[in-house]
């Protein structure tokens, strides 16, 4: 568990694995940790980071100055369970080098149904990781007369996203 401050391992790297956790917390405010070498994680390994929004100071981050390897079954895990709104936390995780992805971005607390996509290497030489909801749509379902006019309405579509930088699309399929 970091909780504020940094890790030196002198020679040797941190690793995770079986289920091992690096926690990055910060209590009431945002920590930023710094391993000072390497970091393993596979084997179950999980690096866990709070999330309260996507602005600066809003999220936990970790830099590793060496190398950090994602190898089999690694976990980069969020607890969103106070996050308001979607959008993208810029630069969660960033590492001198870096080698695999991560097995698993999974969510902790995750009442409003968030999906997270992470983006490696954005910017180059850090992890950054998005957060969205669905849309919320409704009357998406209608049917047509055989003989009806041209132009006649079918129905209405009404959608909103609670997301502020998603645009939402429509099309018609038959």
């Amino acid at each position: 568990r970091v909780v504020a401050g940094s890790i030196d391992p002198g020679a040797h790297a941190v690793t995770l694995s079986g289920g091992g956790i690096v926690s990055v917390e910060g209590g009431s405010y945002r920590a930023t940790n710094t391993i000072v070498g390497n970091l393993a994680v596979n084997n179950g390994g999980r690096l866990l980071f709070d999330v309260d929004g996507t602005g600066a100071g809003q999220y936990d981050r970790l830099t590793v100055t060496g190398n950090v390897s994602a190898g089999a079954d690694s976990h980069l895990v969020f607890d969103v369970a106070d996050f308001a709104t979607g959008g993208t936390a810029a630069s969660v995780l960033a590492y001198g080098s870096r080698s695999g992805s991560f097995s698993s971005v999974d969510l902790q607390g995750n009442a409003a149904a968030y999906a997270a996509t992470a983006l490696y290497d954005s910017p180059p030489g850090a992890l950054s990781v998005h957060f969205n909801r669905g849309p919320s749509i409704s009357g998406a379902t209608f049917s047509v007369a055989e003989n009806s006019a041209n132009a006649s309405v079918v129905g209405t579509v009404s959608a909103s996203d609670a997301d502020s930088d998603d645009t939402l699309a429509f099309s018609i399929t038959a």
